[in-house]
């Protein structure tokens, strides 16, 4: 390693505190004191930026302590800080001395939710007309997926309300606490985030089709999963409904 790479591993180690800074041999004391505390914050602000509505529901001093213990147990290690919030809501599921820290780590794993998919990949979705458009022949090999700006996160339906409150888009009371947790699906239409709650058909239609699989496997194991109802004539009204949303994949070629 030459000198110039001594003096950067030198440099990282004292701003992540990895080292004692009577070791470094570059601005002493106060100096490096001041990129720790601008590293940290940075990081700090980052949290804060995907975790809004989690911030304000903490309060400043709250979310700053609880940011500044992240950071110790789960430095950044990519250049970019996009992923640097992935295990937050984990994180604040283990804190014993967080007060409602169940509620608080499914409101953080929401908003990931929420800026996981404005930040996906633009894709053509298929729309109802075309999909009504395609030959009958295809329709048996026809492979429809979903488009990557979509999630689906299990919470309790309080959660979402929680978020829409804090949004000061809903009223002052919300769902009970301890309900069932349900799937939510979260996507986005344009450039507008979306969700609502998933009815039980809908959950396992969209688990099927994370698979890519051919409609007419599909419908196969959309009638294993859902013993009595019709399967054609269920995949239909789902298929539909989902094309309707502009979450469906534009369909690879069936040959």
């Amino acid at each position: 390693m030459n000198a110039l790479c001594t003096l950067q591993h030198a440099f990282q180690a004292a701003v992540l505190g990895a080292a004692d800074t009577d070791a470094w041999t570059g601005p002493p004391g106060a100096g490096m004191a001041v990129y720790r505390h601008a590293y940290r914050a940075r990081l700090g602000e980052v949290l804060a930026l995907e975790f809004p509505k989690l911030a304000a529901w903490l309060g400043p001093a709250a979310f700053e302590r609880l940011a500044d213990a992240y950071v110790d147990v789960q430095p950044s290690r990519h250049a970019s800080v996009r992923d640097f919030g992935a295990e937050f809501p984990a994180f604040l599921g283990r804190q014993a001395d967080l007060p409602e820290r169940r509620r608080r780590a499914a409101l953080a794993r929401f908003e990931w939710a929420l800026g996981a998919v404005f930040d996906a990949p633009d894709a053509a979705a298929i729309t109802p007309e075309r999909l009504a458009a395609l030959p009958p022949a295809d329709w048996a090999g026809l492979r429809l997926g979903l488009v990557p700006a979509l999630r689906i996160c299990r919470c309790e339906p309080c959660i979402p309300a929680l978020w829409q409150r804090l949004e000061g888009r809903a009223p002052a009371e919300l769902p009970a606490a301890r309900t069932r947790v349900a799937p939510h699906l979260v996507w986005r239409s344009g450039t507008r985030v979306r969700f609502r709650a998933l009815a039980d058909d809908e959950a396992v239609a969209l688990g099927l089709l994370a698979r890519r699989r051919r409609l007419a496997a599909f419908c196969e194991a959309l009638a294993s999963r859902l013993p009595g109802a019709p399967a054609a004539a269920t995949a239909a009204r789902l298929l539909r409904r989902f094309a309707v949303l502009g979450i469906l994949a534009a369909p690879a070629d069936p040959r």
